[in-house]
């Protein structure tokens, strides 16, 4: 099992939840990607851990990790998540990590910068060189009245407003 790699994709990057842990409290980024829908598929969600064996007899073994890769607690529910299983033999090596590299079948196509993040459009842009052409790049933040990230649509000219307090005077809580 060793040889291979997971490469984990949500169906949605509106959820709240899904940024703070995996994009440093709203202050990362999110990539998009376009993938053909044969290199990937759904996680399933079990609210009870199936035995070893039994994952293995349904397909995944030394060969083919199958099911054992798209198997999760069904809290992780929320995520929505699909994976595509990739050799690493065939990603790339970078200070004994495996990167999989863009193109036909790893497309990116957007990035949504989260509430907190501090990079700036152009900033973003830049990052990407060449890959910038045909890539959307978006701010996101919080829903007013809803629990859920939507689109900034003042792009990335709104700043979180800071205030600062007048000190009481004279008195105690």
């Amino acid at each position: 099992m060793a040889q291979y790699g997971v490469l984990c994709f949500s169906r949605t990057w509106r959820n709240p939840v899904l940024w703070s842990h995996y994009a440093d409290k709203h202050r990362g980024i999110c990539l998009g990607f376009d993938v053909p829908d044969h290199l990937l598929k759904s996680v399933t969600y079990l609210k009870t851990r199936a035995p070893l064996a039994g994952l293995l007899q349904q397909g995944a073994s030394s060969s083919d990790p199958g099911t054992l890769f798209h198997t999760k607690f069904a809290h992780w529910q929320y995520e929505e998540e699909i994976r595509r299983i990739v050799r690493l033999d065939q990603a790339v090596e970078q200070g004994g990590h495996h990167f999989w590299p863009f193109g036909a079948e790893l497309e990116l196509r957007e990035v949504v910068a989260g509430s907190r993040c501090n990079l700036s459009e152009n900033e973003l842009r830049r990052s990407l060189g060449e890959r910038a052409e045909g890539v959307t790049i978006t701010k996101a933040r919080p829903a007013f009245t809803r629990f859920e990230i939507v689109t900034q649509q003042r792009g990335f000219q709104f700043r979180r407003r800071r205030t600062s307090a007048a000190p009481m005077m004279g008195g105690h809580v």
